[in-house]
């Protein structure tokens, strides 16, 4: 078993190395939470990047830009205490087929999680210390952002590994 750790380690250490220098973030999508330096900040920008992470790169880029911005360059503002006419703005959100609806849904549930744990980081770190599973806590994420009613079409925006993601 702590071989498997430890080829683990190795495999993640060599993709960290490849991926984590300046030359590759300027050209990838990851560029977007490391234009925050808060980390409120960076998880929710993080977080929404990768949810429109299925595309061409530089398309990836233009549109989780145009989110952020959309949000004034503070999302985890925006989503506590999000401004009508704003919110109005986000319905004409689109990223092939991540639209307004699903944009504002995610708001809301981003917003209920904030709310109840304080971060995304310490719903995982609370859930991981109960369940001591990954795959769990990951499952539970889900179940806990789909709490409220929404669009079957939202639902796809999320991977869900009970289903094979």
């Amino acid at each position: 078993m702590i071989q498997d750790h430890d080829a683990i380690r190795d495999f993640l250490e060599k993709k960290a190395a490849e991926f984590n220098r300046p030359e590759f973030i300027a050209a990838d999508p990851v560029q977007i939470p490391h234009r925050f330096s808060r980390e409120e900040d960076i998880e929710l920008a993080g977080f929404l990047t990768s949810t429109l992470s299925w595309g061409r790169r530089i398309s990836i880029i233009e549109n989780a830009g145009r989110l952020m911005r959309m949000m004034d360059g503070e999302p985890r503002k925006f989503i506590m205490d999000p401004n009508p006419s704003r919110l109005k703005k986000m319905e004409g959100f689109c990223h092939r087929t991540f639209n307004g609806t699903d944009a504002l849904y995610f708001i809301r549930a981003l917003k209920n999680l904030l709310i109840k744990y304080g971060s995304l980081r310490a719903f995982f770190e609370t859930t991981y210390g109960i369940t001591a599973s990954m795959r769990e806590t990951i499952c539970l994420f889900r179940k806990a952002f789909f709490s409220a009613p929404c669009m079957p079409r939202t639902l796809r925006h999320l991977p869900d590994i009970d289903r094979g993601s």
